[in-house]
């Protein structure tokens, strides 16, 4: 069975505020939001906080649109455009950063997190580590005996003919016949366990 796929709507029916998304997939999107809204770390602190505020009971999970996949954004950013939805950060449904100006405060910290540091990760590599990563850029070339290997390796690889199948039909730009309801659930119940929910 085909999941919907649209936009969607998070109210908060204590105050009337909203916010708009789009997914591929509604119900699973609805879960993602209140598994994170839940934990209490959601990303989106407006939402958050008023999750935190108001409770779960205040909200209301609702598809306003379906539609087909390559129409979400478009559709998207037709409603943060005339809505102007209160909870919504981004206003831009193609690039979630767009028009986002970081505070001052942020904008201090992501200096201090770069100043000394070259990588962006918080850390100075040591010589003998430059060294190394500026060898494998320079293509050193594989050892003979590391080549033999490889070359076995790659002689006792052996794929079934579904495999191949499979291959051929995702270059071809073929779509895989539809989930079982088996394989449905069975995925359902791995994001249960994951998630806790």
């Amino acid at each position: 069975m085909n999941k919907p796929s649209g936009i969607y709507r998070i109210t908060n029916t204590a105050n009337g505020k909203f916010y708009i998304g789009s997914s591929v997939t509604i119900c699973y999107r609805f879960s993602q939001h209140k598994h994170l809204l839940r934990k209490g770390t959601h990303r989106n602190a407006h939402l958050q906080s008023a999750w935190n505020m108001y409770g779960e009971d205040c909200f209301v999970f609702e598809p306003i649109l379906l539609c087909e996949k390559d129409e979400l954004l478009r559709y998207e950013q037709g409603y943060l455009d005339i809505l102007k939805p209160h909870y919504n950060i981004a206003v831009c449904a193609e690039a979630a950063g767009r028009g986002l100006i970081p505070s001052a405060e942020t904008r201090a910290k992501m200096s201090a997190a770069r100043i000394g540091n070259h990588n962006g990760l918080g850390y100075k590599h040591t010589d003998e580590a430059r060294g190394k990563m500026s060898a494998t850029r320079k293509g050193v070339p594989f050892t003979e005996e590391h080549r033999r290997k490889i070359g076995e390796a790659n002689s006792r690889r052996v794929l079934s003919e579904e495999t191949k199948a499979k291959i051929s039909a995702s270059k071809k730009g073929v779509r895989l016949p539809p989930r079982t309801k088996e394989h449905c659930a069975k995925i359902g119940a791995g994001l249960r366990r994951h998630y806790g929910t």
